[in-house]
């Protein structure tokens, strides 16, 4: 059976995705590799700009779905590396994340390692609500956390410098 997945839209979850547009960026590509991710994503913020462009500018906007992300992430099978990056910048009704562009443009989530900028950008993420770890907990649950139970902070969870912990189940 299907898991039901969560959006964060009409669960008290404000989703606000952003992205930086240099001077060679192509508007129209960074906001299409934006939709790969968010397919609702619709702004007005980059108008009036021309490519190449002579100054930064950023795209975002407010009030988007986290239903397609999450499917990415499940698909790509990839739910506890997403709940830690989630995590890493929580405060109690708050929490920023970024994922690189040009994975976003291939349809793709790739996380970034802590204190790197990738080529091609990155998309920044923000989760405002109230109860946000538990709803971080359950947008990315699956079956498996049955038998290795997982949640945020807890001793299986990536180290802030992007390395994984190592365990075995036979460890428990």
């Amino acid at each position: 059976m299907d898991q039901m997945r969560l959006s964060g839209r009409d669960e008290g979850i404000n989703v606000v995705v952003s992205s930086l547009c240099a001077a060679c960026d192509d508007p129209e590509k960074v906001i299409q590799s934006i939709k790969n991710i968010f397919p609702d994503f619709e702004t007005t913020t980059y108008e009036n700009q021309t490519f190449p462009s002579a100054q930064k500018y950023l795209i975002t906007e407010g009030d988007q779905n986290m239903s397609n992300f999450i499917q990415i992430v499940n698909d790509q099978r990839i739910l506890d590396t997403t709940m830690d990056h989630m995590a890493f910048g929580l405060s109690d009704r708050n929490t920023r994340f970024n994922i690189s562009r040009q994975a976003a443009a291939a349809g793709k989530i790739a996380f970034l390692i802590p204190g790197e900028t990738p080529f091609g950008g990155v998309i920044e993420i923000q989760l405002i609500g109230d109860d946000l770890p538990q709803w971080i907990e359950a947008a990315t649950w699956h079956s498996g956390r049955q038998y290795v139970p997982r949640g945020i902070g807890d001793e299986f969870a990536m180290r802030k410098d992007g390395e994984v912990r190592h365990w075995h189940a036979n460890d428990r």
